[in-house]
């Protein structure tokens, strides 16, 4: 992955961080735009900004905070960091809801999903580390969207996510609601599914931040960005 300097600059008094590219980079104009929900951990929304301008997404990072003060008008998706937590307000959640916008929810900000502004059900979530650095590719067609461009790739393919423990939460695929999609199962805790998605709402399961992820799982994960972005 190619290295590429960046910009951050923090708007006082609106909770904003912008990441954008040096040099007056005209194609923003046209780069579809994510907004990634955060708390307190700025490092984190840095490691995504550059992950996604490498990848052709511009990036804001929003402060939790501020939901209810920002326009979502110019964005495409939202993120929900892990540092959110179990933090939401009604307000907040209802300020997502109100959006309109797909959302990928990160292990530790699914709860999100359980406020009844949402009421999404996924089924049965562990909250643990899940143990295992792979997935394996799950045997309904759909999934393979999500493999794309890894080379070889099957139903039932194992594919390496991270070379350190994928921590996260998985759906117990036991207990699976109506109407979502799992996309594959942890290599070593099949009952879970850390990938999930019903409708405009999305689960990436996984802890570690993109630069922690193997070339296969950046793939996975830009795959997975996309799909949503396309809803």
């Amino acid at each position: 992955m190619r290295l590429l300097s960046f910009v951050c600059v923090i708007l006082a008094g609106i909770g904003m961080l912008s990441l954008t590219g040096c040099g007056g980079d005209s194609s923003s104009t046209t780069q579809k735009r994510v907004a990634f929900i955060y708390n307190v951990d700025t490092t984190t929304a840095a490691q995504f900004a550059t992950f996604f301008k490498n990848n052709n997404l511009h990036m804001d990072a929003i402060q939790m905070e501020k939901i209810t003060e920002t326009d979502f008008t110019p964005y495409s998706l939202l993120i929900t960091a892990n540092d959110t937590g179990l933090s939401w307000t009604a307000t907040e959640a209802q300020g997502l809801k109100d959006s309109g916008l797909p959302i990928i929810a990160m292990p530790f900000s699914v709860d999100l999903y359980d406020d009844p502004a949402f009421d999404v059900k996924f089924g049965q979530n562990k909250c643990v580390d899940l143990n295992g650095t792979a997935i394996v590719v799950d045997n309904n067609a759909e999934s393979l969207n999500f493999f794309e461009g890894i080379s070889g790739v099957v139903a039932g393919s194992t594919v390496q996510i991270t070379n350190t423990n994928l921590g996260g939460k998985g759906v117990a695929i036991a207990t699976v609601a109506n109407g979502v999609m799992l996309v594959g199962y942890v290599s070593g805790d099949p009952s879970y599914s850390p990938l999930a998605i019903k409708d405009r709402y999305g689960l990436w399961g996984f802890v570690p931040t993109p630069d922690k992820l193997t070339a296969d799982g950046r793939t996975v994960l830009m795959n997975f960005v996309n799909y949503q972005l396309a809803y």
